[in-house]
């Protein structure tokens, strides 16, 4: 019998390539439906004590070789399936994953109505699940807290090796510095509805500007709430960031007169243009896929140009939108190819009666023109998104 060979990725279309990923992410997730269902089973038999294991744990990281964590995820979906058979069948559809069985455990043990709770969580991602329980069992608030990390004690060798009594005997210090500890990220979770707990480490200096804060308010903030200085510390900067980025302002200039043909002609983008297509596309990419998905991206954000800038395209409210870096790199290079050049494009000053024009008065400072060079660069206060050349 003769058998076909399965083409590699390689070798397929994109459009292959998608739907034969698509496909495949449907049959891992009946695989694993299958392989928890089964695990279930074999808990509820203890097999894992007749093969010789301590723990279920302990069969599926021995003989089954899986980590630790992808342990875990399987044991709690195979137990709590075993309640709620519902949940094989969201896991075998892909509704559900296993990370939110995950989160959702604690609470189906609880709750009056688990079927509504896992009904609830389908097509949601970690972090929406993670939101969901903490509307469904919220926790109490966090108190402030702001304390000095513990310095570690360790004394290490010249040879690395941790020696008890260096510290304490007054060694000199070891030759080969310890190695560094891994930063830990930043906490955001949810506690309950509308409310989170935000964790990270500060240096001494933003301590002391926390400090210094805390006294300036006095009063205004209930015995210096941290979470009330932090709250307007952030409101001042997102203000100043969207003024330099967008422009915007609760009193914009008027414009003294029309701009003429010529002020167009320009990579930059007026504060106006800047401020109305902001608003048009709410400060997000406003690329979409083939299938109509827009990208949620809201950092990194570009002002690009439908028609490019470089073929005669106008920098106007109409011809401009919102793209993310990646996006906005993804277009330019998809009608004018990959960029190799230097990773910034500038043009020459406008005629002073263009910035007139285009400033109601007030001069501005605009990029230098180069001719060969297409990519598109970072907006800012006189900066846009730079099409390819001609």
């Amino acid at each position: 019998m003769e058998t076909r060979k399965r083409p590699s990725p390689a070798e397929l279309s994109n459009e292959e390539l998608v739907a034969t990923l698509d496909r495949l992410a449907r049959c891992e997730s009946r695989v694993t439906a299958v392989v928890v269902a089964h695990l279930a089973e074999l808990d509820r038999r203890e097999l894992h004590t007749v093969a010789g294991f301590r723990s279920l744990h302990e069969y599926c990281t021995g003989r089954l070789h899986l980590s630790d964590h992808e342990a875990y995820l399987r044991i709690t979906a195979a137990r709590m399936a075993r309640a709620y058979p519902r949940i094989l069948e969201l896991l075998a559809s892909g509704e559900l994953h296993l990370t939110a069985v995950k989160f959702l455990a604690p609470c189906l043990v609880r709750s009056e109505n688990p079927h509504e709770l896992i009904e609830a969580a389908r097509h949601k991602t970690s972090k929406q699940v993670a939101l969901l329980v903490a509307q469904v069992a919220p926790k109490p608030d966090v108190r402030d807290s702001v304390r000095k990390l513990p310095t570690p004690k360790a004394a290490l060798t010249s040879s690395g090796l941790f020696t008890p009594g260096a510290a304490q005997a007054g060694a000199a210090p070891a030759a080969t510095p310890p190695p560094a500890t891994p930063a830990r990220r930043p906490v955001v979770a949810p506690l309950s509805l509308g409310r989170y707990k935000v964790e990270f480490t500060a240096t001494e200096a933003l301590r002391a500007k926390l400090v210094l804060a805390q006294e300036l308010l006095g009063r205004r903030v209930g015995h210096g709430d941290l979470a009330a200085v932090v709250d307007q510390a952030v409101d001042l900067l997102i203000a100043k960031l969207k003024k330099e980025k967008y422009a915007a302002t609760t009193k914009p200039r008027p414009r003294k007169e029309a701009p003429s043909s010529a002020a167009w002609d320009t990579r930059n983008v007026p504060a106006e243009v800047r401020r109305q297509v902001a608003a048009r596309d709410g400060e997000q990419c406003a690329y979409a896929g083939p299938d109509g998905r827009r990208c949620t991206a809201r950092t990194n954000l570009e002002f690009h140009h439908h028609e490019p800038h470089a073929l005669g395209g106008r920098t106007s409210v109409e011809n401009l939108s919102i793209r993310c870096r990646v996006h906005n790199v993804f277009e330019a290079q998809r009608l004018f190819g990959p960029w190799r050049g230097p990773p910034v494009v500038r043009e020459a000053p406008p005629p002073y009666e263009v910035q007139v024009a285009l400033r109601g008065g007030n001069s501005f400072r605009n990029e230098v023109r180069h001719e060969s060079c297409v990519v598109p660069v970072g907006v800012g206060p006189t900066r846009g998104a730079v099409d390819p050349p001609r």
